[in-house]
């Protein structure tokens, strides 16, 4: 049976994620990856095929405690009668981690890289890290005290024009929704088993994301931005064609120009596209 306060926080976390839906398509995405891959594994160790042969391995040593006593791990016989129900849970737990936990560590790096879109998802975001563990994650490429503090200082910002918000998202609704679309298509085709292996012909999988990939950044291309945002949305477009690295493409489907403060070993061009963008930036601003 469950703990009850296990339970009863796990309620609480689901909550709280669930509140934070409906204000941002790429937060929704990222999310609802991250609650799905929570559940598969989670459901896999409590009553998947990892419980089973944990249970298994637990009901062997039980027996073999009672036959041969306390020390059993001593006795040849007893290690060898262990031995195969051991090994079968050994590898149910290495694919669980594979298949289940890797995926899911992925994602919740990826939540907590997202700029969160009201202080409900600021506020989930500070569960995830704890409960994930990420300020002891070595794969964190930012710290986790620094994102936070970032979303608190956007969220605490002077407070918004909601004319002028509601008419540059009218203005450039087609760039902007392009642009949202294209970001969930990334994020769907890097979630794919084997996205992007050199010298290795696509799937209809990975191909079905570039098609929207493409499509979208027509859009971006063809449509004349009506405001400060639209163009920005353009350059970050241009500025991911530009870079190779993947922690850099990271920054660009965030839009995140704190990430390339320190831009001095870039190329001149991807220099010059960072420029534009924080003069637009800081006209948006004014």
């Amino acid at each position: 049976m469950a703990d009850i306060d296990t339970s009863a926080h796990q309620c609480a976390f689901t909550t709280l994620a669930l509140s934070t839906l409906g204000a941002d398509p790429v937060w929704d995405t990222r999310l609802t990856n991250y609650l799905r891959l929570q559940a598969l594994a989670q459901g896999e160790c409590d009553f998947g095929k990892l419980a089973r042969a944990n249970d298994d391995n637990a009901r062997v040593q039980m027996h073999l405690e009672s036959k041969y006593g306390t020390s059993w791990r001593s006795n040849p016989i007893a290690r060898a009668d262990a031995d195969p129900s051991a090994a079968t849970a050994c590898a149910a737990e290495d694919l669980w981690t594979e298949s289940l936990c890797e995926p899911y560590w992925q994602a919740a790096r990826d939540l907590a890289m997202t700029p969160a879109p009201t202080l409900a998802a600021a506020m989930f975001k500070v569960q995830v890290i704890k409960w994930d563990e990420l300020d002891n994650a070595s794969s964190m490429t930012r710290e986790p005290m620094g994102i936070i503090t970032e979303d608190m200082a956007r969220l605490a910002a002077a407070p918004i024009n909601t004319a002028a918000v509601a008419e540059t998202e009218a203005n450039d609704a087609e760039i902007i929704g392009a642009w949202n679309t294209r970001h969930a298509a990334y994020d769907q085709f890097n979630a794919l088993p084997f996205s992007d292996v050199p010298n290795e012909a696509q799937t209809p999988e990975e191909q079905a994301q570039w098609a929207i990939i493409d499509a979208t950044e027509e859009t971006i291309r063809a449509t004349i931005a009506a405001s400060p945002h639209g163009a920005a949305i353009q350059l970050w477009t241009a500025l991911q064609h530009d870079i190779t690295d993947r922690q850099d493409e990271a920054a660009v489907l965030r839009r995140d120009l704190e990430w390339f403060k320190d831009d001095k070993g870039q190329d001149w061009t991807i220099r010059l596209i960072l420029s534009a963008l924080r003069s637009l930036n800081a006209i948006e601003a004014a």
